[in-house]
């Protein structure tokens, strides 16, 4: 990996190195040129995990390389923490769920990150069809299905977010899921 700073990669990208707006990279589960790059760039990352073991496998492999582009780099990197994803009822999502949330497990993976915390966020997105069809649809879940209960967990991930980066969006969000809990507590959802 070439030792550029966070910088250079950042004014490249985006044209500006104070970036005062923010922008969402999903990149896909390898670890190439691009996710390096997208990593170099970034302020905050959050890892998806998918409760699958490739999935466990590679995780290591790509804290090593946040670890390594947070030392080469002069990256300001800081990871959020991970949250479950396409969730299943099977008995292998259950274990290796159960395997991820352990905090041996959640230990010995910080320490690849050298000291560095890692965090297993609250919120875990079930797979879901209703997701499937907002895409196909080329829509957004919270506009298709304001009120399914898939979309609630997007907005509680969110919160999530918001609470540990911050942002002019966070106090509205909250207030969003305040109002969804009270919801929940009613009985008013469909």
């Amino acid at each position: 990996m070439p030792t550029t700073s966070s910088r250079t990669v950042k004014k490249f990208c985006f044209g500006q190195t104070n970036l005062k707006t923010s922008s969402l990279l999903s990149e896909k589960p390898s670890l190439g040129t691009l996710t390096t790059n997208a990593l170099v760039a970034a302020d905050y990352l959050i890892i998806p995990m998918t409760p699958e073991i490739f999935a466990l496998e590679g995780l290591s492999r790509l804290l090593g390389t946040i670890q390594r582009v947070k030392q080469q780099t002069q990256s300001n990197l800081r990871l959020i923490g991970m949250f479950l994803s396409k969730v299943q009822t099977y008995r292998s999502h259950r274990d290796i769920a159960d395997i991820l949330t352990s905090s041996s497990t959640l230990d010995a993976l910080s320490q690849v990150l050298q000291g560095e915390k890692l965090r297993l966020l609250n919120t875990v997105i079930k797979q879901n069809a209703a997701f499937g069809e907002s895409l196909n649809k080329k829509s957004l879940l919270v506009i298709d299905k304001p009120n399914n209960e898939n979309t609630f967990t997007y907005w509680f991930l969110l919160n999530e977010i918001l609470e540990q980066v911050g942002g002019p969006a966070a106090p509205k969000v909250q207030q969003v899921v305040n109002k969804i809990k009270q919801r929940i507590g009613t009985g008013e959802t469909k």
